[in-house]
């Protein structure tokens, strides 16, 4: 997602991508690995009580108590993995999420297919997060990743007003974000060359 960000940002002078770790600095235009503790902006809406030890790990340095919704937010929360979205990765998944999301709006009619878009950026910000001078970038995402998929799994799933599309795909999914996608591919191949 940092590097979509980053990608996003295209004809703005941000520094090398590699170095993005950490909080942002007000000249990064908010990319970067401290913006990605989705988790962390989630707990804001007050559904999680953020008192157990766990889930203040969990949440690391990011929880700011007075900036969590006093009363909790009572809006339904519809959450869905961004993978969810491309039928080429499973067609059935994103035509349940299509049908799921349309009965959560309440909608007469269905939502149109859901697709996504990709638009290539200048060859000026495009680089590869697998190249060795991310290693440290790609680490500490997959440590944001890795938390903040386990902590949607264990303390917000369950809310009463979150929904979600294909739970146990869901589920899946945001195990995922524990690993590092440049070595999984790698895997991949291995497995593939055998």
């Amino acid at each position: 997602m940092l590097q979509s960000f980053y990608r996003l940002r295209r004809g703005k002078v941000l520094p090398p991508a590699e170095t993005l770790v950490g909080a942002c600095q007000p000249e990064w235009m908010g990319v970067c690995t401290d913006d990605a503790n989705y988790h962390a902006h989630l707990s804001n809406f007050g559904l999680t009580n953020r008192s157990s030890t766990r889930e203040v790990e969990l949440l690391s340095t990011k929880v700011n108590k007075r900036r969590a919704l006093k009363p909790p937010l009572p809006n339904p929360i519809f959450l869905y993995e961004q993978s969810q979205l491309d039928p080429r990765q499973d067609a059935n998944v994103a035509e349940t999420l299509r049908h799921d999301l349309s009965l959560y709006l309440g909608l007469s009619t269905p939502l149109h297919p859901l697709t996504r878009i990709y638009h290539r950026p200048p060859p000026d910000v495009e680089f590869s997060i697998c190249e060795p001078q991310y290693q440290i970038l790609r680490r500490e995402l997959v440590r944001v990743g890795k938390a903040a998929g386990t902590w949607i799994r264990e303390f917000f799933l369950d809310q009463p007003t979150v929904h979600v599309s294909s739970r146990k795909e869901f589920e899946r999914l945001l195990i995922t974000w524990a690993h590092d996608p440049c070595e999984m591919a790698i895997n991949r191949t291995s497995v593939a060359n055998v």
